[in-house]
């Protein structure tokens, strides 16, 4: 693997810890959500205005394991 020039990696490590930090305040977000929602999944999609399948990629994504609504 070739390494970078210090120069371009001066221009473009910015833009990493920026990146990290969206993912962090993303991962936090979906996470409280999850908690406000009393960890019930289906609320949390339809708060998130996303689609189960998409909670469930991003349990697995941010730690969590999907479980099932309780009924």
């Amino acid at each position: 693997m070739k390494r970078l020039d210090p120069a371009v990696w001066h221009v473009i490590s910015p833009l990493f810890d920026r990146a990290l930090d969206l993912e962090a305040g993303a991962r936090r977000a979906f996470l409280d959500a999850l908690r406000a929602n009393d960890d019930n999944q289906s609320k949390t999609a339809k708060q998130l205005h996303i689609g189960t399948a998409t909670l469930y990629r991003k349990l697995k994504r941010y730690g969590g394991a999907p479980r099932r609504d309780a009924r």
